[in-house]
């Protein structure tokens, strides 16, 4: 029977000379990530922790800069380029909590939304507060959007209050043209449309109460007791909630066409200057869990001669493209995973071709590099007219898909004899069908539209010949 020192077991499992390990990395409480270099005896930091989660980001126009915000108003700025930290300090003090900010056009200031309604403008990367805090509403601001030439702020709070301000240059200062509380249900999106015909700025809000408000900044005026005027409040569904809007859609239709998601997983263009539905398409299919709860409209340049729109979306934690235009093709979108949790934040840089992305109780902020040529090539392999819409029937049903097309040509078949009058007529069977048809096709399949869909559906179709 062997030794005490026998019957000790071995701190390894193999028996081989030990490894020299000289460098190694390691991390401590609050997110540092450390590389300690043996050698040279120094120690340089990789990832820089926060004390708290990421909430909000924005890019500087012009710039390489990138700024990330806490909770607790703690400012982190990278460049997105060489990915190194160029100021990290927190800027706000006391009970101040920050819930979104967002970049002048001119990246000369930026403007912070805090949790208690207050609305601050700090100087680019000093910090500095250009003029007083303005209280106009109490509660969060959930988003700040600012007009293309920079003269119009508007921002929407969580009890559905729009604000609008205007910039006065004489006095260097914000002024407030009004606020207004016209959606029931929570607001979804809030964007300006430059008219390109009156060279006027329109304001536009979407609420969950499926209804879309553009509001009269013309009519209105600072100190108006009546505050932000309504100019035209139109509904947009019936059945669902619509959940986030892109000023997008062909040519034809007008630069005023609104593209929105809805939550029975729909993409509608609409013709405001119509008040009419021109098109309802099947919206991108990653996960029945969330709808598409934010879109971004992203031109790129494809080459000199040659620019597209795309647009980028959010549904839970997938990150999107969407080529345009719409035409229900499933190739026209792409998704990828991003963060664990679904996403609370977006900034997008379309001429660099960079995305920024925040997730929820996330501490990691992501950096993705968007390839809009791999979009139009998807789209070009997965065939054009309804070889894309076989496809999805033949890779969902697999062997069922050619039972699934002979009960539509049966549904056409019997949709033409409904036409015959008497057994004697000579009558030629054809695959088309009236429009007037087409919701009897819907139901036959298992969709049952309601009467403000089939009214619309049949301008949509009618307007196509």
């Amino acid at each position: 029977m062997g030794g005490q020192k026998d019957r000790e077991l071995s701190m390894t499992t193999l028996t081989r000379p030990p490894m020299p390990c000289s460098d190694f990395i390691f991390t401590v409480h609050g997110g540092d990530i450390y590389y300690y270099h043996f050698r040279e005896a120094n120690i340089d930091k990789l990832v820089h922790g926060t004390p708290g989660k990421f909430v909000t980001c924005d890019v500087c126009p012009g710039s390489n800069n990138v700024i990330f915000s806490t909770r607790k108003g703690e400012v982190h700025v990278y460049d997105f380029v060489t990915h190194k930290l160029i100021f990290a300090d927190k800027i706000f003090t006391g009970v101040h909590r920050v819930s979104t900010m967002k970049f002048h056009p001119t990246g000369y200031f930026i403007c912070f939304g805090l949790i208690d309604g207050l609305l601050t403008f700090r100087r680019n990367f000093s910090w500095k507060t250009l003029i007083a805090p303005l209280s106009i509403t109490t509660a969060p601001i959930l988003r700040i959007i600012f007009s293309a030439d920079g003269l119009l702020l508007s921002y929407f709070t969580t009890n559905r209050i729009v604000v609008l301000l205007k910039y006065v240059p004489k006095a260097k200062s914000w002024v407030t043209f009004g606020k207004c509380r016209t959606h029931t249900l929570d607001i979804c999106d809030v964007q300006f449309l430059n008219d390109p015909v009156t060279h006027r700025n329109r304001l536009f809000s979407l609420g969950l109460d499926r209804y879309l408000v553009e509001y009269d900044i013309v009519g209105s005026n600072v100190g108006d007791p009546k505050g932000l005027r309504v100019l035209k409040i139109l509904r947009l569904e019936e059945t669902c909630q619509p959940t986030a809007m892109v000023f997008d859609g062909p040519p034809e239709f007008g630069l005023d066409c609104v593209t929105f998601a809805n939550t029975l997983n729909k993409l509608r263009v609409f013709q405001y200057k119509e008040e009419r539905v021109r098109g309802t398409f099947a919206g991108p299919v990653f996960g029945r869990e969330h709808a598409i709860n934010r879109m971004v409209e992203f031109p790129s340049q494809m080459s000199a001669s040659r620019h597209k729109k795309f647009v980028i979306f959010i549904r839970g934690n997938k990150l999107g493209i969407m080529d345009t235009p719409l035409d229900g093709n499933p190739h026209k979108y792409m998704a990828v995973f991003t963060h664990p949790g679904p996403i609370v934040e977006l900034s997008v840089v379309p001429d660099r071709e960079q995305i920024f992305t925040i997730g929820h109780q996330d501490n990691a902020a992501l950096q993705w590099e968007a390839c809009m040529r791999s979009v139009e090539a998807t789209v070009l392999m997965g065939g054009s007219g309804i070889t894309p819409f076989y496809h999805t029937l033949r890779r969902n049903w697999g062997g069922a898909c050619q039972d699934i097309v002979k009960d539509i040509d049966l549904i056409f078949f019997f949709l033409n004899l409904k036409r015959v009058d008497t057994q004697t007529d000579i009558f030629n069977i054809t695959r088309t069908i009236r429009i007037s048809e087409i919701p009897a096709v819907c139901r036959a399949c298992g969709f049952y539209p309601s009467e403000y869909e089939v009214r619309t559906s049949k301008n949509f179709y009618c307007s196509l010949i």
